[in-house]
């Protein structure tokens, strides 16, 4: 009868501790990947509206040296301070579903008054047939910003009903899997208590495994989405995942240490007569 019981207690352990892992890693990937304010600490922290400024930048000044044009052609066009206004009005869009307005009139206004200016001052006259070249070579410079800034606004509104559908169901997810983590610990506490601490010392040392595993920071290091701005914004929020996780097993571990060696003591302590 004993022996059943130990079997059936640490299967309740193996079970618990896959609650656990799965009630942290949700909630962490949550909190991480699906919460705007993280993303916007996020993204300063890898100083992502400057990256994805000087792609912008870059870009624009390949199409200049195709063009023929000097680069001053671009000064005061693109401005960080721009980009990083309109990357936070998508980010509110791709997070509350706003509508998300990008305006590039300012940007072309300014490209073309420095445009006519350079010719003026180069006494070049513009003519019909450099009057098309010059007006592919406005349009490929906003394009430019555009597709590194802001696809479509269809494109931001399916994405943020995604997103707002996987955080509020994450968030049932999560508040379900606590409840059942109470009323199975509750359950072990009447079959085996010790089992308790065992169930949370085997998610803690899951957690503190996954840290250590190369494959997954390899992995996760060499991750290259859309552009390396993105990418390299991307890998930061994983990795400080993987921290939050490693931090987090080594408390659960030592919770279930701890439980452990309560259970045990209760359990020899000597009864008062």
């Amino acid at each position: 009868m004993k022996r059943a019981k130990k079997i059936i207690s640490y299967i309740l352990a193996f079970l618990l501790s896959l609650l656990v892992i799965a009630v942290f890693i949700l909630g962490y990937i949550n909190s991480a990947l699906f919460n705007e304010v993280n993303i916007k600490t996020s993204m300063k922290d890898t100083n992502y509206y400057y990256n994805i400024y000087s792609i912008i930048n870059d870009t624009a000044n390949d199409y200049v040296l195709q063009s023929g044009f000097d680069s001053k052609v671009l000064d005061n066009v693109i401005t960080e301070y721009q980009a990083q206004e309109d990357m936070n009005q998508v980010i509110d869009g791709l997070y509350n579903n706003k509508k998300v307005e990008i305006d590039t009139d300012k940007l072309k206004k300014k490209l073309h008054e420095n445009i006519l200016k350079q010719i003026e001052e180069e006494n070049h006259v513009v003519t019909e047939s450099n009057k098309a070249d010059i007006e592919e070579f406005e349009k490929s410079v906003i394009d430019a910003y555009k597709s590194n800034i802001y696809y479509s606004q269809e494109v931001i509104n399916k994405i943020s009903l995604y997103i707002q559908k996987i955080h509020k169901t994450l968030n049932i997810v999560v508040i379900c899997l606590i409840v059942v983590i109470l009323i199975l610990v509750l359950i072990m506490f009447k079959v085996y208590e010790p089992s308790i601490g065992v169930g949370f010392i085997t998610a803690g040392v899951f957690f503190i495994v996954i840290k250590g595993f190369s494959v997954i920071n390899i992995a996760i290091n060499n991750i290259l989405i859309l552009n390396w701005a993105f990418s390299r914004t991307l890998v930061y929020i994983l990795n400080n995942l993987v921290q939050r996780i490693f931090i987090t097993g080594i408390i659960i571990t030592i919770v279930g240490v701890a439980s452990m060696l309560l259970s045990e003591f209760m359990r020899h302590k000597p009864k008062r007569k």
